[in-house]
């Protein structure tokens, strides 16, 4: 008896549990050594920028202050200006820019006066609290609502952060690089800009700045305006670039303008990411004239040693409109008003873990990006005149369709922008995907009018869930009526077998295999029909993925023991490795186990086909695994989908097939029943 037992043993279905369970918590292991050991590395990186700091601080003075103003025909470090902003080439030896070929002197900036910060909006029903800075007449922070905050941030910071200074110097709205004539000024991000009359109106809160730029004698050549307006109630933040001419002749410039200056996480101070999918990304749109919709090029954040070539991180056509960089619910967008006056936008890298005031602030710890608008050489700009505003309007909010169209709906641009590109549910291998966008957001519609009815987004993925089995049931059922065929014509496939045991040959083994296929069609058998349900859910499957990784309404949607469906469930919290239980993978395994179970075993089956339903066994688990640190959201789907896969199988049998849970027919069915041994 007990050689009976071991014989029962499913050697593949136990060499396959052991091999998931083996993945499972030897990929557990291997992350957390890599996050450990990159904690380490960065512990060690910021030891020795702390000492480098010590030293620079005790080493004397022994030059004088870097200059801003770049001779003609020389360039800094960093990108160039377009070739419309280029000056002309210079002969060996000599620069252009003086009468006389010589080079002018570097010029001190004046910096006396204390940097004034400006909050514009955080008063009550503002959407937006933004913080402008004399230095280089920037944006320093940039906040959302009290109304998008959640109950993982504090109260205390009265909103939630979105924008902040994530690498040292680098903020968001600063004139990075300014030509005019054969000048060219890098130090406007670094300066201190003066603060002037705004002449605002009475509606709006506006601050306005202004620079002076002069040769190497001192004498004034140009002076630069930058005024920023937060209209009541907005969205965004309205930066307008002026440029008067200080000289006695016609003059031309360009700029370089940065748009957000990275995106902070959405997440908590210690744990932004939430062991969720989380990945930051920069988007640059432009367009022909011709066109209606942008082509958008997606970068993504890169260590310093693999930035991509700048012909891959850039875009320049006849348009260029937009730059929007995400993270996974919300949006900062800096959109050129006057976009044929843009000549290319950039995708530039933002490199964290470099603010020591920021150590606990784990969000500071990411790679970022940020995006360079570079403004092409104007019309010759006449004595003392002072150009036209130059406008762009920097957008802050949601990561949402409906929310981010109404927004330049109210802009009243000529043409649209379509903002609204920006909005990726699925991004998986950094590549769009339209059609499964076009799903995803089908399936957001439907959720939210179950969620409008019902009150609950876990209602409904479950109610949403038993629609698509009820879309998918004619193939389901007509999968489970040629299984059971399948099955019923095991004797015949088996006597064809045991009719060419004996042959060998290849043209025999191919007339067995038609017979066999004969035998199939003639009695309405098709073996494919097995794969054809799982198929037929792929796209769903990704369209739900994006929709519970990226959709804001889902953001920190409850259900039952559940706080957020768009992360993990968190049943439990453990003292040990996961540290963290989550049951509904837990519940999506035990029910396909079970469904697996009260599948009948063939009487005599192919070996081939043997195989495949050990696969079956132990797949589950495989996609538990998987699946244990995916939104609970997505989860819960394939949970539910279990459940009603129960039901319907059982609905299949009872009432369709006719046949009980082994296959044999039932009395009802009309076919004679097996008798049932005596008893006594």
């Amino acid at each position: 008896m007990a050689e009976a037992k071991r014989s029962s043993i499913d050697l593949v279905k136990v060499v396959g549990i052991a091999l998931a369970v083996a993945i499972f918590f030897g990929g557990q292991f291997y992350f957390s050594a890599q996050n450990e050991k990159r904690a380490a590395e960065w512990q060690a990186q910021q030891a020795e920028l702390r000492r480098q700091e010590l030293l620079k601080k005790t080493e004397p003075v022994l030059v004088s202050p870097k200059s801003g103003v770049v001779p003609p025909g020389e360039a800094k470090s960093g990108e160039a200006l377009p070739a419309e902003a280029k000056t002309a080439k210079t002969s060996e030896g000599a620069k252009t820019g003086e009468p006389n070929g010589e080079a002018p002197a570097p010029v001190k900036v004046e910096q006396a006066a204390p940097v004034d910060d400006v909050v514009l909006g955080g008063a009550e029903g503002d959407l937006l609290k933004l913080t402008l800075t004399q230095a280089g007449a920037t944006l320093k922070h940039g906040m959302l609502a009290q109304e998008y905050v959640t109950a993982q941030t504090p109260e205390s910071e009265k909103g939630l952060e979105l924008l902040d200074e994530i690498e040292p110097g680098k903020r968001s709205l600063a004139l990075v690089k300014f030509r005019f004539n054969a000048y060219e000024f890098t130090d406007l991000e670094s300066r201190l800009w003066e603060k002037v009359a705004a002449s605002e109106p009475s509606d709006e809160a506006a601050v306005a700045y202004a620079t002076t730029l002069a040769d190497a004698e001192g004498k004034p050549l140009a002076k630069v305006f930058k005024r920023f307006v937060l209209p009541p109630q907005g969205q965004h933040l309205l930066m307008e670039v002026r440029v008067q001419n200080l000289t006695d002749q016609p003059s031309t410039y360009a700029y370089q303008v940065r748009g957000p200056a990275g995106i902070l996480l959405d997440g908590p101070k210690k744990d932004p990411e939430q062991g969720a999918y989380v990945q930051l990304k920069l988007q640059l749109a432009s367009r022909l004239i011709s066109q209606e919709h942008p082509d958008v090029l997606t970068q993504f954040p890169h260590p310093a040693d693999k930035v991509p070539d700048l012909e891959k991180r850039r875009v320049s056509g006849e348009e260029n409109l937009w730059a929007a960089l995400s993270n996974r619910f919300f949006l900062t967008a800096l959109v050129a008003l006057k976009p044929t006056q843009v000549v290319q936008i950039v995708a530039e890298p933002i490199y964290g873990k470099k603010r020591e005031d920021k150590l606990d602030d784990k969000r500071f710890h990411h790679d970022n990006l940020t995006p360079i608008f570079f403004r092409k050489e104007s019309e010759p700009l006449a004595a003392g005149v002072t150009g036209e505003a130059e406008p762009y309007a920097l957008y802050l909010g949601p990561l949402q369709p409906e929310h981010i169209r109404d927004w330049e709906a109210s802009l009243a641009l000529p043409r649209p922008m379509h903002l609204e590109e920006a909005v990726q549910y699925c991004d998986i291998w950094g590549t769009r995907w339209p059609r499964v966008d076009w799903l995803s957001g089908m399936l957001l519609a439907i959720f939210r009018g179950i969620q409008h009815l019902f009150g609950s987004w876990g209602l409904a993925v479950i109610l949403l869930t038993l629609v698509v089995k009820l879309a998918l049931h004619p193939v389901q059922r007509k999968m489970n009526v040629s299984m059971h065929k399948m099955q019923m014509l095991q004797p015949k496939l088996a006597a064809i077998e045991e009719k060419y045991k004996t042959q060998t040959k290849p043209e025999q083994k191919q007339k067995k295999e038609m017979e066999k296929w004969d035998l199939m069609r003639k009695e309405g058998v098709n073996p494919t029909m097995g794969c054809l349900p799982m198929l037929l859910q792929m796209p769903i499957f990704f369209a739900l993925y994006g929709t519970f990784a990226r959709a804001f309404e889902i953001r920190h949607a409850k259900f039952l023991w559940v706080e957020d469906l768009s992360l993990q469930d968190r049943f439990l919290h453990v003292n040990f490795w996961p540290h963290e239980l989550n049951l509904l993978p837990v519940i999506y395994i035990g029910m396909t186990i079970v469904t697996t179970l009260r599948m009948p075993k063939p009487e005599n089956p192919d070996p081939q086909q043997e195989m495949q339903r050990k696969m079956m066994s132990f797949m589950p688990v495989m996609f538990g695994v998987l699946f244990y640190r995916m939104p609970a959201g997505l989860i819960l789907y394939f949970a539910a989908s279990a459940c009603f896969g129960l039901i319907e199988t059982w609905y299949i049998k009872r009432f369709v097939l006719k046949v009980d849970k082994h296959g044999k027919p039932l009395a009802e069915a009309g076919l004679p029943v097996e008798p049932k041994p005596a008893t006594r």
